[in-house]
């Protein structure tokens, strides 16, 4: 994650995804707090956030990141592993899977 000198709260920096699209992450942050982001929403961008160093004009606005191609609603779950629904109901999508 970005250093928290070099974003705003709220942007939690790059994330970087695998071949499958995957990525997983843990978030430190000096900036916010659990508390703050329940019920808030995640956006993730199609491109990296250049942290509005470039010199499109969309960089000091959006950091330049491309278009919104995931978005969702961060939610308080159960505690550590103790969730045990990893398939959605109503298609059978997977929800998650323990690493």
């Amino acid at each position: 994650m970005d250093p928290p000198n070099e974003r705003h709260v709220g942007d939690l920096g790059n994330v970087e995804a695998d071949n499958h699209g995957r990525a997983v992450f843990v978030v430190e942050d000096g900036i916010i707090s659990v508390e703050d982001i329940i019920g808030r929403a995640v956006v993730i961008h199609a491109q990296e956030d250049d942290l509005g160093q470039g010199n499109n004009h969309l960089s000091k606005k959006t950091g330049n990141a491309g278009e919104a191609i995931v978005c969702g609603i961060i939610a308080r779950s159960s505690g550590l592993f103790q969730n045990k629904k990893q398939i959605c109901a109503c298609d059978g999508t997977t929800l998650w899977e323990e690493s």
